[in-house]
């Protein structure tokens, strides 16, 4: 009878990322700071911008936008926030978040 055994070690990562992480729900007039962390582990630094839109769900229009510069150095991070304000004048909203890099 013959056999074997092979064993190997597999990584699932995206060299540059930006997470999030937004409230589950939110009243009128709160006040809500959204967490966003940008992680590079690529070889480079990586400089660009994150901005963050605040949208009426019900008609995709950009409520308000707020933008953030980012400069992190390879294999590390850098932790941002954006504070926005729950008006009874949007009772639905969305919340995408883009980012966009630099080329150096």
């Amino acid at each position: 009878m013959n056999y074997g055994l092979l064993t190997d070690e597999i990584v699932a990562r995206k060299d540059f990322m930006v997470e999030s992480n937004t409230p589950r729900f939110v009243r009128e007039g709160d006040r809500f700071t959204i967490p966003v962390t940008v992680r590079n582990l690529s070889e480079q630094e990586e400089r660009g911008k994150v901005m963050c839109e605040l949208l009426d769900a019900r008609t995709e229009k950009v409520v308000t936008t707020k933008k953030a510069d980012f400069i992190v150095e390879k294999d590390g991070e850098k932790a941002l926030s954006f504070t926005f304000d729950a008006t009874n004048d949007y009772p639905c909203f969305a919340l995408p978040h883009h980012r966009r890099r630099q080329e150096v």
